[in-house]
C-alpha cells in the first residue's frame, strides 16, 4: 500500500477561495475638529513666584520681615509692582 501525500488544505483547514489573500489594512484615522485651548482653573490662593537669591539678600529680607511683619514674598511682590510702575511711566513719557 502506498501512502498518498497529505494535502496542505487539509492541514491548514482554511476554506479555499479563488481570490488571493490580501493583508488587512487599518482604516485611515479621521481628523477631529480643532478644540479650544484648555482654560486654566483658579483653584486656590494666588501662586507665588520662586526665585534664587544670595544668603545675604535672604537675611536682609528676614530682617525686614521682623520689622514690618510682612513675609519676604509680599515684600518682593510690592517691590516688583513699584519697579514696573516706575518703568512704565518712563516708557510712556
Amino acid at each position: 500500500m502506498a501512502k498518498e501525500p497529505a494535502s496542505l488544505a487539509a492541514v491548514v483547514r482554511k476554506p479555499q477561495t479563488s481570490e488571493p489573500e490580501q493583508p488587512k489594512q487599518r482604516a485611515p484615522k479621521q481628523k477631529t475638529a480643532p478644540t479650544k485651548p484648555a482654560q486654566e482653573k483658579d483653584l486656590g490662593p494666588d501662586r507665588r513666584l520662586s526665585f534664587a537669591c544670595s544668603a545675604r539678600l535672604y537675611l536682609d529680607l528676614q530682617i525686614h520681615k521682623a520689622h514690618t511683619g510682612m513675609n519676604h514674598q509680599d515684600i518682593i511682590a510690592d517691590a516688583l509692582a513699584e519697579y514696573l510702575k516706575k518703568h512704565a511711566k518712563e516708557r510712556q513719557g
